[in-house]
């Protein structure tokens, strides 16, 4: 329980999970659904000759797969290794079923699963409702072949990559920046220790070498996956949010050993090092409010100068605090109607910040065509640049945050 407390407050203060908790509807409530979905899984093959038990967490289950796909279809995908180690332990390892596991009630137990996860998944999407029984197939398969969804270029690491053509270290790479420093230093910690103090290990936790093995399994898994399959991934880590409480299970543990064991006087060495780390990522964390999705870590480099490696505000969160700034300038009360350009940002999103701005008046015009002023973000413009860079005008006004630019109005200077 100690370790689970550890592991729920190092996920929910990863930046790159409270992010997307923030600005994103679906990624979190996929991740929320994958962590109960793995542990229902688990308590189910714990506890199956317990038939009050049983009919419980069969249930859950149920629900929880339901509530992910009726989010995204592809959540099925996410749950993949979990499914893989599940029938690996019920019918080879047996490391986690109980000795009078019954594969007859398994079988009847995992129809009743199906039938309440599609059930779910009908519920939440309104556009099968027409043919319950087709409409759900035909649109899953047609929106894997549909290459229209999500940008076509992305930015990563500096480097600009077609979105069919992800780079095969896409993951690692943005994880390796990504990561707070204290979480990536507990890694190295918790190797060192493991293997000096097996012992401590085997007899705190039971099955620990499998349940590593388990861990590590469902992290790898995906990962390799997306690189074998060239996926299409953009916009950072948000389809992969799902992996962040089991990336927080090893720190968490490590941070628990040298609690338990803090008397020695190298463990008070190491957990202060990490206390330090947590206490410096704390002070980025808050100074990014609310923006903590932008999150880099000192391995990036220069903070300011992330928008030339990655695409930050991808969700264009800062407009609304840009068009705030708008509405406080002087610059901008007139009468005269503004000819305003965008580039990288959804242009509904904007539209609707602008005309909460009382009394100011615009025309929304292409930016390729001339405009008094451009509002943008550092997204892709579709020239092999970043719209950043792209327009070279007279910057207004800007959102920043720890000397970074997220979203900035440029005035078009003819140039």
């Amino acid at each position: 329980k100690k370790v689970g407390k550890i592991v729920f407050l190092l996920s929910f203060l990863n930046p790159i999970f409270f992010g997307h908790m923030s600005f994103n509807p679906k990624d979190p409530m996929i991740a929320f659904s994958h962590v109960w979905a793995t542990y229902f899984i688990i308590r189910y093959l714990q506890t199956q000759q317990i038939n009050a038990k049983r009919k419980y967490f069969s249930t859950l289950i149920g629900l929880a797969i339901g509530f992910g796909v009726g989010v995204r279809v592809i959540f099925i995908g996410y749950l993949i290794p979990v499914l893989i180690l599940a029938i690996l332990d019920i019918f080879f390892l047996k490391k986690i079923i109980n000795k009078k596991f019954s594969l007859i009630k398994f079988f009847k137990d995992l129809f009743k699963i199906l039938l309440i996860a599609y059930a779910m998944m009908i519920i939440c999407w309104p556009d099968v409702h027409a043919n319950i029984f087709t409409l759900p197939f035909k649109l899953t398969l047609d929106s894997l072949n549909d290459l229209s969804l999500g940008t076509n270029m992305g930015l990563f690491n500096g480097d600009f990559y077609r979105t069919n053509e992800t780079p095969k270290t896409y993951l690692i790479i943005n994880l390796f920046y990504k990561l707070p420093e204290f979480i990536l230093l507990s890694y190295i910690i918790f190797a060192y220790l493991f293997f000096n103090d097996k012992n401590f290990f085997l007899t705190h936790f039971k099955f620990v070498k499998t349940k590593l093995s388990y861990l590590l399994f469902i992290i790898v898994f995906p990962i390799v996956m997306a690189s074998l399959m060239a996926l299409r991934i953009y916009d950072g880590l948000r389809h992969f949010l799902f992996l962040m409480p089991y990336l927080s299970i090893i720190p968490g543990v490590a941070i628990y050993y040298l609690i338990y064991n803090i008397k020695l006087n190298i463990h008070k060495f190491y957990l202060t090092s990490i206390l330090v780390l947590f206490i410096y990522y704390l002070f980025n964390f808050f100074s990014l409010t609310p923006y903590q999705y932008t999150y880099l870590n000192i391995l990036n480099g220069n903070f300011s100068d992330a928008s030339k490696r990655f695409e930050n505000d991808y969700w264009g969160v800062s407009l609304k605090e840009l068009v705030s700034k708008i509405e406080m300038s002087k610059r901008f009360k007139s009468n005269n109607y503004f000819k305003i350009a965008y580039c990288g940002i959804n242009n509904d999103t904007i539209n609707y910040h602008l005309k909460r701005i009382k009394n100011f008046k615009y025309i929304e015009t292409p930016n390729d065509e001339d405009f008094d002023y451009i509002i943008m973000t550092n997204r892709l413009s579709g020239k092999d640049q970043t719209c950043f860079d792209s327009y070279k005008g007279k910057d207004i006004l800007f959102v920043k945050r720890n000397g970074l630019i997220l979203s900035r109005i440029k005035q078009n200077t003819g140039s």
